[in-house]
């Protein structure tokens, strides 16, 4: 999966809209929640918390917490699981 591709595009929770994905990182109600690196791998404090992995699930610690939908835009289930 080329997260490149997923520059630009937004993050939901559910069907809700609550951020978006920059080259920056990953950012919920207008603040950085993460950086998330070419390679997909998701960065909190600089500490690799999670990863998009090849099949376009979001993992964050060992659990499958999301995936990356058709317009690659980030889908997370809860807003528990972050």
């Amino acid at each position: 999966m080329q997260i490149v591709e997923c520059y630009g595009k937004n993050v939901f929770v559910g069907k809700t809209m609550v951020g978006y994905i920059a080259r920056k990182g990953i950012f919920i109600n207008r603040q950085k929640f993460a950086d998330l690196t070419p390679d997909g791998d998701i960065i909190r404090a600089n500490v690799k918390v999670g990863f998009v992995n090849e099949d376009g699930y979001i993992m964050i610690k060992d659990k499958e917490v999301g995936y990356v939908d058709t317009d690659n835009n980030f889908v997370f289930y809860s807003i528990k699981e972050l």
